[in-house]
This record gives C-alpha cells, sequence and structure tokens, in this order.
C-alpha cells in the first residue's frame, strides 16, 4: 500500500511538472506595450518569491505603516476577501470588482492607462487558482503585461488570458494607497 501511494504521488507530481513546464508567460514582444514598470529598472529574476503585497508596495514605493510582513501574509494563497483584508491592513484602499477588458472604469485597459495596476485572480488546471500582477498589455489587448513573484517582467496571450481569467468570474482588486484613493 506505501508503495502504491508513493508511485501515485510521483506520478501526480510528474503530471503536474510536466504540465507547468512550458511556462505560458514568454519574453515581451518588441512591439509597443504598456507597461507601468521599468522592465530595465527590475533585476533579471530574483531568487526571493515576492507576494502580491510586496509587488504593489514596490509599485507606489510605499512602506506600509503596517511594518513588515507577518508570516500569515508569507501564505501562497489569499481568497478575494482575505487579500483585501491584508491589503487594506496595509494603508491602501481597495476596490474588489468584475473586471472586463475594455470599457468603463472597471476595465484592464482604462485602469493600466491612467498608471493603476491591478491584481487579478486566475484560475487555471492543473495548477488552481492563483493571483498575477498586472502591469500592462499590448497590442491593443492581444497580450497583458504580468510582474511575477520573482520579480520578472513577462507577457501572457490573450488566449491563455482570458479563459484563465473568466474561470475566476473575473474578480479584479484595485489597490491604491489611500492617501492617494480620492485621485
Amino acid at each position: 500500500l506505501q508503495l502504491s501511494l508513493t508511485c501515485s504521488f510521483l506520478v501526480t507530481v510528474l503530471f503536474f511538472l510536466s504540465a507547468c513546464s512550458s511556462s505560458p508567460f514568454v519574453p515581451l514582444p518588441e512591439e509597443p506595450v504598456v507597461c507601468l514598470v521599468d522592465e530595465a529598472a527590475m533585476p533579471l529574476k530574483s531568487a526571493r518569491q515576492f507576494t502580491e503585497m510586496e509587488l504593489l508596495e514596490r509599485y507606489y514605493d510605499s512602506e506600509s505603516p503596517g511594518g513588515s510582513e507577518s508570516g500569515e501574509s508569507k501564505r501562497l494563497f489569499f481568497s478575494g476577501e482575505e487579500l483585501k483584508a491584508n491589503i487594506e491592513s496595509r494603508g491602501f484602499t481597495v476596490f474588489a470588482f468584475s473586471g472586463n477588458l475594455t470599457e468603463g472604469p472597471t476595465s484592464l485597459i482604462e485602469n493600466l492607462d491612467a498608471g493603476r495596476p491591478l491584481l487579478l485572480l486566475m484560475d487555471a488546471d492543473p495548477v488552481g487558482a492563483f493571483w498575477i500582477f498586472l502591469v500592462g498589455y499590448g497590442n491593443n489587448g492581444d497580450f497583458y503585461v504580468v510582474q511575477r513573484p520573482n520579480l520578472e517582467v513577462k507577457a501572457l496571450a490573450k488566449e491563455r488570458f482570458l479563459p484563465w481569467w473568466k474561470k475566476s468570474g473575473q474578480l479584479t482588486l484595485l489597490a491604491v494607497p489611500s492617501h492617494l484613493a480620492g485621485d
């Protein structure tokens, strides 16, 4: 029985690794891109994994009034309500909504054009649910620019992006430092 469970576990791990080996995230194309982070100023890759909160703080160049992060916020995944509460506790105003690509105040492109990065919940098989830090787009929305937890800036094709985002109900969080929330 122990050998059977071990073999089953190894098969599951190998399946997961093979599914993840061809990353959907690719280097940014040469074409014009709207990107809120200066890719040239970023390290190529960091061995450290940053949380969504840390990526927000790096973008707004702010220190949270709550001090350093607790071990609780280093978890790999938060629900939308947990992440919203965590971000608000650190001096940000957070708006949660079901976003869209191009229309009105809940659109990705309008917020990115206004200099506001977004946190989007994605749901991809076999990985499951995860958050992305959306910092740009290119070619009128043919691809989306994501800053990864290791600080890499990568593109995600619309064909991959849309199904994953739709599967999560297009949950989107807009977080800005509270002192900028009225802008």
